[in-house]
């Protein structure tokens, strides 16, 4: 696959997730109150989305602005010729390691946030993560990684890992709405 097609391919995810995402904010009050069989609220849900993608847009936001000073100094066309999204970096382990060195643990802060707030900020980060692959058009997200204990990570593989993300809140609030839905 090429450079092109892969970040066409990341860019289209990371829409689909949004979009999905957002369409949870558009559940009855009822269901955003709810609290499951195990003590966990929705709305705290929502907080936690909020708290993975804010701390995964800061070192998007720093991995992308790396990435375009780089492109002057570096022959773009080599590094690009055969690139693809190196799947085991999303291997479970190794995202949990690298969630938790990012993590700007801001949990309480976004525990007070109304869905509202949390709504426009998640649009927000969908609009900014478009800008940097608009910005990054020509492969130039594979320049810059993001160097951390266990992992490197590029601008591209970041984005993807928060499109991940999302959705595996999306499952998570699939089975909420579950539970929800068939409660006694």
């Amino acid at each position: 696959m090429t450079a092109n097609n892969t970040i066409t391919n990341i860019k289209r995810q990371l829409i689909r997730a949004f979009a999905t995402l957002d369409g949870w904010f558009d559940r009855e009050d009822e269901f955003h109150d709810y609290k499951s069989i195990d003590g966990q609220q929705v709305r705290e849900v929502f907080a936690g989305i909020l708290e993975i993608s804010h701390s995964l847009m800061l070192v998007i936001d720093n991995a992308g602005n790396h990435a375009r000073r780089l492109v002057v100094d570096n022959d773009l066309d080599n590094k690009i010729s055969d690139y693809s999204l190196d799947e085991k970096i999303f291997e479970e382990e190794r995202v949990n390691r690298f969630l938790k060195e990012i993590s700007v643990h801001r949990k309480n802060e976004m525990f007070h946030r109304s869905l509202p707030e949390i709504r426009s900020e998640l649009r927000d980060q969908l609009d900014r993560c478009l800008c940097h692959i608009e910005l990054l058009a020509n492969s130039e997200g594979v320049l810059h990684n993001v160097k951390l204990k266990h992992t490197e990570i590029d601008v591209y593989h970041c984005i993807h890992l928060l499109s991940l993300q999302l959705w595996k809140y999306i499952q998570g609030l699939t089975s909420l709405e579950l539970e929800f839905n068939t409660r006694g």
